[in-house]
This record gives structure tokens, C-alpha cells and sequence, in this order.
């Protein structure tokens, strides 16, 4: 019955042509005697009709592909009967079966019993093929070889009432190679609309004729003449024949067509011959028509059932979770990767549940919105999280399509992406660009949007927002003396000790560096902004542990009150402003930003703007201060000290300009001009005296760390013929000991005959053992000690650095040396020289040398 239902169309259709035939005899036979005469002329129109045929059936094969492979390999091939398991699975590649749709496996049959199978065929089927297969005895004429004897068709029936297609391949051995497929998928060769004509392949031979006279059949293969046996009852029954080369697949191919006289039976008159061709034409007709509409509505059919099973399929394999939902929204099926998702989740614990109860929170309303509308939106891309059962937290991308039915929406299709892994990739590559990594604070960016928010916030409530912008103060020397990783230690202890004293909806961020900046809103008043920057300035104050010591670290604190209308860099602007006013103020101050320090900041840019082409422009000048040694008491030598005389601003003093100078990288070049400048003046002195006079020159950090300024110093004593001992470079102790490029320099200068000097002695941070590690010829007691020498502590103090300094070698010169009381106390401590205001202010070249004069006339 299933094979009655499944040829249904071409078994109506063939019924139909019979009726059609049966009635056009019958009027052939009622005129046959007619047109015997010209029986001929209709053998022509009958072999032109087949030709007509070849045409068809030519086309069809080109069109129907791969399905026709196999069957012109296995009638052109020849080859071993392959007995293992191996050999077959060789075989199967070598004649392409494998490929042909349909193709259920193959077997190997030898002395009547099968010898291998193919692991896709079941063993069954290949023992009703191996029992089905007749072989002849082989001849026992010692043939080895394997050429085919034979090749064939046959249909088989299995125990379960299925068709099997077994196409059989006999060598001259007698042994079989069988090939089974499925009857609905395979085919052959063709036929033309169901008509007893036989069409089939084969290898053309080269130099055969590709042309048979009508009824000659004898050049055909045998599987063509199994073939017409088959469907025509006898070889000999076969009256029409033609065939034809084609080139398929890259070789050369025959197609031949035969058919029977039961179907172009000649008839005997010209009318019969007319009525049996309307009659054939029309029958044709019907039949197409018929069998088109039939198997148009069995291919309908089918298609259904293809769709049906292959949505099925991709329901279940899908690697995505899919929901099917009804209008209500209630689940109503769901795939392996769906209740996964859920948390491995029994299909019956999300069936027949509404598919809103398997998300959480906001995304329950975020996924009805989705499921409401009309399709996926890609402007309303969201990532919902869902309800699971083991509470691991679980992110899906939901994506809808409706599924339609006839007269309405039948539901809704639901697609649900895993994207837990990139969302969790996605927050931390935020994290990333919105936080500092060291002390994973917000930074500039996230402080500044937050900043801009809150100052919206403000004007709206009428509330008031303060900036904090702070900084460590001597940062640099903490990472120039412990080291970077240190330093990195200060900084998360700060942070962390910080941030445990602002309120909960302050902001904390780390804006680069050593600097931090901190966001309030919501403060009452002025008061309560300048306690909070106070409670940080005291969190910071305790000891921070660092290796085996301990580091007392301070911050300077500039604050600002947003007014209204100000922008968020206007604030960030202001904070720094008062912070560098804190640190000028002499560092661990918190102080208020005003509106003069904007002005005064104006200032400063102008004149850093003019700084940089000072030295161009020659607005650079030199003053020199004696320095006088006690013993006898004559100018020993001066110290040479940059003026900045402007046009505009007047005469600038060092402190005025030289911080400027540090902050745009200046001090190796202004240090550099004083140098060859002073060098030079000395230089001028000396031939005019006729004895060397020495100078002194100071020297920054960046400018003791350069070896460029070694050069430097090496061509000016060059030129100017300076002798061992002339000239000094001046160093403050903390350059001299955080500088560890000075290492290097600081060498090679007392090679040139340089003497170095620690300049400021006693206002650093360095102890007496570290500035004794580097190798120093003078050292300059600051005036503050020179101050403190009046105590008795102060005394102790003086008297003891000056004998240190003796016992080591080291001259010792006594600064800022202002009034007479002064100087007569610190005679008594016998320093190596005094310099100060008492002795003779900085002055001009000229006024210097007057000076210089008069005391070599009072000493002669």
C-alpha cells in the first residue's frame, strides 16, 4: 500500500495515457490497411520523434546532476572485487557512490556469502542482498581478473516491507559488488513520461558510430538490454532506437533510447497515421497536465512534511535557546538550550508557564515590551537577565518572530543569546576606561561626568558642589629615593584612607600622577566643604609603613565652590589653582580658591609665555654676591645669580621666575646661559688681576643630571683657561642625594677640577650620611642655621657641623650673613668663609669688580 501511495500520481497518470492509446488503436487498427504503403515515411517521422526524445531525455540527464553519477561509473568501471573492509570503503570512493542521494551503502558478496559491508548499511538488508544475488558458477578457466560481466538492477523488499534499490556488479570470478539505495531518491536513467522506452549511459568507444539505424539494438551495453528486457518483455521487441555523444562530467558519453512496437505500432494510411498522431499528441497533453497536478500536490505534501520536520530539527539542534509562545505568552514548547539556560530546568518547569516569570527585575518589563511589539528593533537593544534556578546570573540578547497562521498571529517564536560572557567582558572593559587601574578609583573621565552631572543637579535644587583637587606633596622624591614601586604603595594607602572618610555619595578619583580630586555635593555650606578637605588632610597624616621604615606623607588641598553657570572644567581649573596656592602657602594647607588666584594664574601663563624667550631675547643678566673668606679676610671668589630683567615686569629676583623655569623644562638651558656667562666674567677679572678668581654657579636637578651639562663645563674651562679649584657647581643636598643620574656627573665634574658644593645645607630631608656619600668639596650652612646659632641648641648644632665638616676636608661657608651680631658670632665657630648682605649685596658686573678692587687695594 505504501508504494501504491507514493507512484499514486504516476500510476493515475499512466492510467489516463492507457485510456488515451487504448482509444487512438482503436481507431488505428479500424484504418490500419490504409497507410501501409508508406510505412517509410513513418519509420523517419518515427526515428525523427526519438531523436526528439534523445533531446529530452539529453537535457534531463544534465539537469538531474549527480543522481546519474554512479550509474555511468558503475557501467564504465572495472576493478578488483574489494573483499575488506578497507578495500570497500575504497571502492565506494573510487565509483562516487557515496554521493549519489539516496545511497544506503554496499556489500561485497564472494562464493555466494557476504564478505564486507559497509558500516552505513545494516547488516539485515546486506544479508537479504547477499541471499538475493544469483551467481553463476565462474568458469574454471583460471580467471583472476574482475571485469564485469555483468551489471544490473534489481528491486528488493526487506522483512519490514521497505523497497530497497540493489544495483549488483559481477566480475568474471563470479564474485558480487552490491549497492544499495533508497528507491525515492535514486535514478538510473530516464524515461520519457512513463512510456515502455528505455533510455540509459554508457562510455562512449572511441570511432564508434553515434548513429543506429531504426530496430538496431545490437551495439547497446548489456545493463541497456537488461533494461529493455525488462520493460519491453524481449531485446527483439525493440523496433525504435537512437542515440547520441555527450560530454558529461568532463568524458564522453552515449545515450541510447529504445523502444517497443507495442506503442508505435506503423499504421497502414495516412488518416490513421494523422488520428494516432492527434491522438498521441493529445494523450500526451492529458497526461502532462494530470500528472502535473498530481505530483504538484504530492510535492506540496512532501514539502510540508520536509518543512515540518526540518523546523523540528533546527528547533532542537539549535545551539541558541528558542521559545515557542502563544498570544497569552505562555510557553509552549522549548528547546534543550532554552531550559539550559534556565538552569537546566525540566521541560515540564517552563512549559505551560508564562515565558515573564522566567526573567528578573526591571528585564520583566524590558522583555514584555520586546515580546509587544512588532519584531526586532535594533535601536532597542538590551541584554535582560533571567530568573534561574541555581542563581547564577545569567544574561540573554532576546530576539522575536511572530508566526502567523491563516486567519491570525498564532504565536511567537523567542530567541534567547547567552551574552553573560560578553556583558561580563563588556563591564570590565568599562571598568577599565572609566577607573584607574593602580587604585581602581574613578578617573578624570568618570570624575568629570559625574562632575558635569552634579553640577546640573545643583542649578536645578539650588544645592552647592565643592572640588577638592589634591596633591602629594614632595611625591617625586619619594619615588626618586625609595623607588616607583613604592611610591605606588603611597598612593593606594591614600586612596584607601581617603576614601574611608568622605560620605557615601562623594566621589573620590585619581586624576594622573599624584594627584587626586574629590567630588561633594550636596554640602550645606562653605564651612562644611573646609571640613571635609580637612578630615582628608588628617587621614593622610598617620606614618605609612614602606619596607622596614616608615613615610610621613602630606597633601596640599585646593577647594572650590561651584557657582552658578560654571562648566565642569571651569571647577577642575579653580581647585587647581587654590592647590597650587597650597603648595606655595608651604604645603599640607588646605586652601579656598578666590578669584585673584585667577588672575594671578593669568599672570603667571604670561609670564612663563615670555620666560621662554628670555635668553633670545638677552633680558638674562647676572649678579654677583662675595663671597669673603675670614682668615685673611679677602673676597675668595662670588656666586654668580641670574636676574630676569623684563621690559615690562622690571627686574625679576630667582624666586620670582625660576619655579616657572622647573615647570617648562628650563633649568638645563638657563643654568647652561649662567655658566658660560660667568665663566666668561671671571675669566675677564682674572687676566685683570693677574690671579684666578674664582665663581660659583648653581646647578637644579634636571641640570646635575644631564650629561649634556658636563660637556658643557668641560668646553667653557677649555676656553676660558680656568685652573683646578676656579670654578664651583652649587647643588641643594636633596638634588644632590634624589638625582641618581648626579652619580654619574657629579664624578666626572671633579675630574674637570670642579669643586661641587651642597648648597642650603639643613633645610633638606636627606641626613648628613647620605649627603657624605657623595663626593663634595663645600658645604653652604643655610641662614636658618646661621639664625639658630643665637640659642644654645642652635650653637651646638653650628659648632658641630663645622667640625664634621673640617674633619672630612670639607670647607665650610656660612650664608646669609646679614647684620654685625651675626657675624661676630659666627666667627667664633672659624668657617671657611661668610657670605651675606653684611659682606655685599648680588650686584651688577661692574659694581662687583669696583668691590673686588677696593679690597685688593685694603689688603695691600
Amino acid at each position: 500500500m505504501a508504494r501504491i501511495r507514493r507512484h499514486k500520481a504516476g500510476l493515475t497518470a499512466f492510467a489516463v495515457l492507457l485510456l488515451c492509446v487504448l482509444a487512438s488503436g482503436l481507431v488505428v487498427l479500424w484504418r490500419a490497411d490504409a497507410a501501409r504503403g508508406q510505412r517509410a515515411e513513418s519509420l523517419a517521422s518515427a526515428e525523427q520523434y526519438f531523436v526528439g526524445v534523445v533531446d529530452d531525455i539529453e537535457q534531463n540527464v544534465r539537469s538531474t546532476g549527480d543522481r546519474i553519477v554512479f550509474a555511468m561509473r558503475a557501467v564504465a568501471g572495472t576493478d578488483q572485487v574489494p573483499v575488506g573492509d578497507d578495500e570497500l570503503g575504497a571502492a565506494l570512493l573510487r565509483y562516487g557512490a557515496a554521493e549519489i542521494p539516496g545511497f544506503r551503502g554496499a556489500a561485497t558478496i564472494v562464493d555466494g556469502a557476504l564478505a564486507a559491508r559497509s558500516p552505513s548499511l545494516d547488516e539485515p538488508i546486506a544479508v537479504l542482498v547477499a541471499a538475493d544475488v544469483s551467481v553463476e558458477p565462474a568458469p574454471d578457466d583460471g580467471a583472476t581478473s574482475a571485469d564485469w560481466t555483468d551489471v544490473r538492477a534489481s528491486m528488493l523488499n526487506d522483512e519490514g516491507g521497505a523497497d530497497h534499490i540493489v544495483i549488483t556488479m559481477t566480475a568474471q570470478t563470479g564474485d558480487v559488488l552490491a549497492f544499495v539505495f533508497e528507491p525515492s531518491l535514486f535514478m538510473v536513467g530516464a524515461s520519457s513520461a512513463g512510456d515502455p522506452i528505455v533510455s540509459s549511459m554508457t562510455m562512449a568507444n572511441a570511432g564508434r558510430s553515434s548513429e543506429l539505424a531504426p530496430g538496431e539494438i545490437t551495439d547497446f551495453a548489456q545493463p541497456m538490454r537488461s533494461q529493455a528486457n525488462l520493460l519491453l518483455g524481449s531485446a527483439e521487441q525493440a523496433q525504435f532506437a537512437a542515440t547520441r555523444h555527450i560530454t558529461l562530467f568532463g568524458e564522453q558519453w552515449r545515450l541510447a533510447v529504445v523502444s517497443g512496437e507495442g506503442f508505435f505500432r506503423i499504421p497502414s494510411s495516412r488518416e490513421v497515421m494523422a488520428i494516432a498522431a492527434l491522438g498521441v499528441v493529445l494523450s500526451l497533453a492529458i497526461l502532462m497536465f494530470t500528472r502535473r497536478m498530481l505530483i504538484g500536490r504530492a510535492s506540496a505534501e512532501k514539502e510540508v512534511e520536509t518543512q515540518t520536520a526540518r523546523f523540528a530539527t533546527g528547533f532542537e539542534g539549535s545551539p541558541i535557546g528558542v521559545l515557542e509562545v502563544d498570544a497569552d505568552l505562555v510557553v509552549r514548547a522549548a528547546n534543550a538550550a532554552s531550559l539550559a539556560l534556565f538552569g537546566h530546568l525540566d521541560v515540564d518547569e517552563v512549559v505551560g508557564i508564562e515565558v515573564l516569570d522566567r526573567f528578573a527585575g526591571e528585564s520583566v518589563e524590558e522583555a514584555a515590551f520586546l515580546l509587544a511589539s512588532s519584531g526586532f528593533d535594533e535601536a532597542h537593544v538590551v541584554d535582560l537577565r533571567l530568573d534561574t534556578s541555581n542563581e547564577t546570573e545569567t544574561w540573554v540578547r532576546l530576539t522575536s518572530s511572530h508566526i502567523v497562521g491563516q486567519d491570525e498571529r498564532a504565536g511567537t517564536l523567542v530567541q534567547l543569546v547567552d551574552v553573560t560572557e560578553q556583558r561580563a567582558a563588556r563591564n570590565e572593559l568599562t571598568h577599565r576606561a572609566l577607573h584607574d587601574q593602580l587604585t581602581q578609583l574613578p578617573n578624570r573621565t568618570l570624575l568629570t561626568d559625574r562632575l558635569e552631572r552634579a553640577l546640573v543637579r545643583s542649578a536645578r535644587t539650588n544645592g552647592m558642589t565643592a572640588l577638592m583637587f589634591i596633591d602629594v606633596d614632595l611625591f617625586k622624591e619619594i619615588n626618586d629615593t625609595l623607588g616607583h614601586s613604592a611610591g605606588d604603595r603611597v598612593l593606594v594607602v591614600l586612596a584607601e584612607r581617603m576614601s574611608g572618610v568622605l560620605r557615601l555619595n562623594d566621589t573620590i578619583a585619581r586624576f594622573g600622577g599624584d594627584e587626586f580630586v574629590v567630588l561633594c555635593e550636596d554640602v550645606s555650606n562653605r564651612h562644611m566643604a573646609s571640613e571635609i578637605a580637612e578630615r582628608l588632610r588628617r587621614s593622610v597624616a598617620k606614618p605609612i609603613p614602606i619596607e622596614d621604615s616608615e613615610l610621613t606623607v602630606t597633601i596640599s588641598t585646593g577647594l572650590a565652590i561651584a557657582e552658578a553657570g560654571d562648566d565642569a572644567e571651569a571647577v577642575i581649573r579653580d581647585a587647581d589653582i587654590a592647590m597650587y596656592q597650597a603648595k606655595s602657602a608651604g604645603r599640607g594647607q588646605v586652601v579656598p580658591f578666590e578669584q585673584r588666584m585667577r588672575q594671578e594664574l593669568v599672570t603667571r601663563l604670561e609670564r612663563e609665555r615670555h620666560l621662554k624667550n628670555a635668553i633670545e631675547l638677552a633680558q638674562l643678566g647676572l649678579h654677583y654676591q662675595p663671597i669673603v673668606s675670614l682668615r685673611p679676610l679677602v673676597i675668595h671668589g662670588f656666586e654668580a645669580l641670574v636676574r630676569w630683567n623684563h621690559p615690562e615686569f622690571g627686574t625679576l629676583q630667582p624666586i620670582e621666575f625660576l619655579g616657572l623655569a622647573e615647570r617648562l623644562g628650563m633649568m638645563p638651558e638657563i643654568d647652561t646661559y649662567v655658566l658660560k656667562a660667568a665663566t666668561d666674567q671671571v675669566a675677564s677679572w682674572s687676566r685683570l688681576l693677574e690671579r684666578p678668581i674664582s665663581v660659583a654657579v648653581n646647578a637644579g636637578a634636571p641640570t646635575i643630571s644631564d650629561p649634556e651639562y658636563l660637556s658643557a663645563v668641560a668646553s667653557a674651562i677649555t676656553v676660558h683657561g680656568l685652573v683646578p679649584g676656579q670654578l664651583t657647581v652649587e647643588v641643594t643636598e636633596q638634588h644632590l642625594v634624589s638625582a641618581e643620574e648626579a652619580k654619574t656627573v657629579v664624578p666626572g665634574l671633579r675630574d674637570l677640577g670642579v669643586k661641587i658644593a651642597i648648597d642650603d645645607f639643613g633645610t633638606g630631608h636627606s641626613s648628613f650620611a647620605q649627603v657624605a656619600a657623595v663626593a663634595f668639596d663645600v658645604l653652604k650652612i643655610d641662614r636658618s642655621l646661621v639664625v639658630a646659632s643665637g640659642t644654645p641648641k642652635g650653637e651646638k648644632i653650628m659648632r658641630a657641623i663645622v667640625q664634621m665638616a673640617q674633619s672630612l676636608g670639607v670647607a665650610t661657608v656660612a650664608e646669609g650673613v646679614g647684620e654685625r651680631s651675626e657675624l661676630d658670632r659666627i666667627v667664633q665657630f672659624s668657617p671657611d668663609y661668610i657670605q651675606g648682605h653684611l659682606l655685599g649685596r648680588p650686584t651688577e658686573p661692574e659694581d662687583a669688580m669696583a668691590l673686588l678692587m677696593k679690597m685688593e687695594r685694603s689688603s695691600l
